[in-house]
């Protein structure tokens, strides 16, 4: 389903670019071929259907332009090739020193958070873009190009950029996912603030 052209919202959302391959029961599947009943490989679950999935395409500015990272910028194939995601799309990142400063050792940090470490950059003048957001039925880690990432969280469908109709369809297609909007997040999401302190504890170690 499309939506319409809301470029903060959008970008603010996790959405994967043309060309990212996600992990299915079939194995890496390009995301612009991924159907709903799909399959993916979820960190915690197992198999999880595909639920929706959305499109968005946006002229992006400064801020909400794709960030790339770079094939192994987070370890050995992590991610397996150069990455390209929304600015506030989480990747999953774990350390054991993250407990004692995080109460938990794994956790998510947006994609604009990363720039300017190990390679992590914005996009320069990549025009259109067509951002796409894939729904399951919790927040779960999925992965993208072999690097951890999270699915479009169910409480995050009012925040995308796309009309009424769209919503409404939602809405009545999957009474299930708003009936309970505040889904559990797959992972604590780490404040801009504490970012610095995560990326150094990862340079440390």
């Amino acid at each position: 389903m499309p939506a319409q052209d809301k470029p903060r919202s959008t970008a603010c959302a996790p959405a994967f670019l043309h060309g990212t391959r996600i992990v299915t029961r079939r194995g890496e599947v390009a995301v612009e071929d991924l159907r709903p009943g799909d399959s993916l490989v979820t960190r915690d679950r197992g198999f999880a259907p595909l639920r929706w999935i959305g499109t968005a395409t946006i002229t992006p500015c400064p801020h909400t332009a794709p960030v790339c990272i770079p094939a192994g910028a987070l370890g050995r194939n992590l991610p397996a090739r150069d990455l390209h995601i929304s600015p506030g799309h989480r990747i999953w990142m774990k350390n054991d020193s993250f407990g004692a400063a995080f109460a938990s050792s794994e956790v998510l940090v947006p994609a604009e958070q990363l720039v300017g470490w190990r390679g992590v950059d914005r996009r320069r003048d990549p025009g259109r873009v067509d951002y796409i957001h894939l729904l399951l039925d919790a927040h779960h880690i999925i992965m993208a190009d072999g690097l951890p990432v999270e699915s479009l969280p169910p409480g995050a469908l009012s925040d995308l950029g796309c009309g009424h109709e769209v919503r409404d369809d939602l809405y009545r297609l999957f009474p299930d996912l708003v009936a309970r909007p505040t889904n559990a997040p797959a992972r604590r999401s780490l404040e801009s603030h504490e970012v610095p302190l995560a990326l150094a504890l990862c340079s440390a170690a």
